[in-house]
């Protein structure tokens, strides 16, 4: 998924006509629960930025829904 948590080009239509799909997660490092999501830490809004620990952050669902999903209705 894309930092706001939709589908992200063409992985739904690979995962949905692959043989095997092997999800692997990280560990969110506030709840230490899988993280599912990858939030974005900085303030850009292009769909695609470059960047690693200074631009994204792995967390898991409950993070994500409480600081993006609450923070950008």
């Amino acid at each position: 998924m894309d930092f706001r948590g939709r589908p992200f080009g063409p992985m739904p239509y690979l995962m949905a006509t692959a043989e095997y799909v092997t999800k692997v997660h990280a560990i969110c490092k506030r709840t230490g629960n899988l993280a599912n999501y990858s939030m974005r830490t900085s303030q850009g809004t292009e769909l695609v930025e470059l960047g690693e620990t200074e631009s994204y952050e792995a967390v898991s669902r409950r993070v994500f829904v409480d600081e993006f999903l609450n923070t950008n209705k």
